[in-house]
């Protein structure tokens, strides 16, 4: 298995790297926002925002035009589009367990590709991720996509289990 480290370098800044290679950084450019960007160390500079008011669907999109698209389902796991010329990928981002904090990508056949494992430290408002990659997401052509992806999703999850335990407190 092959992983990869996304940590957080403040709130709303992330680096995504591989063995000691750095992939490149999410930045939201407030706490609060959201909008934000990706910029890949090739230079290249993907945005990311939400389809709607709503905010449950969400776009990478670069001046070509849409990349990958992600949106909340019904189950409460996440799915995410690659957007290739001609072509759709589809894979699916869910809770391990209902008890667990960890996270699985699956592909469309829901084959587990990929384990997510958030570093939670409730003393920070922000957490790393160690993401355990198989020999198939290895072979896909958008893994750097998917990469961020995952992050977006993790981010919503974890933000989701955070406002529940303190609203119910």
């Amino acid at each position: 298995m092959n992983h990869y480290k996304i940590s957080a370098l403040e709130p709303g800044q992330y680096q995504v790297s591989h063995q000691d290679q750095i992939i490149g950084h999410w930045i939201y450019p407030k706490w609060y926002a959201r909008h934000s960007e990706i910029r890949l160390s090739n230079e290249r500079i993907w945005q990311v925002k939400p389809k709607s008011f709503w905010g449950n669907t969400t776009e990478i999109f670069d001046a070509h035009g849409t990349l990958a698209e992600f949106k909340m389902c019904w189950n409460g796991s996440m799915q995410i589009q690659i957007f290739k010329p001609g072509q759709t990928h589809t894979f699916y981002f869910k809770q391990k367990g209902f008890w667990k904090t960890s996270y699985v990508l699956l592909d469309a056949n829901k084959r587990e590709i990929c384990l997510v494992q958030p570093d939670l430290k409730w003393n920070r408002r922000h957490y790393d991720l160690t993401i355990e990659a198989s020999e198939q997401f290895e072979a896909l052509e958008s893994k750097e996509i998917i990469l961020f992806a995952i992050i977006a999703c993790a981010d919503y999850h974890i933000k989701s289990i955070s406002s529940a335990a303190v609203s119910g407190t």
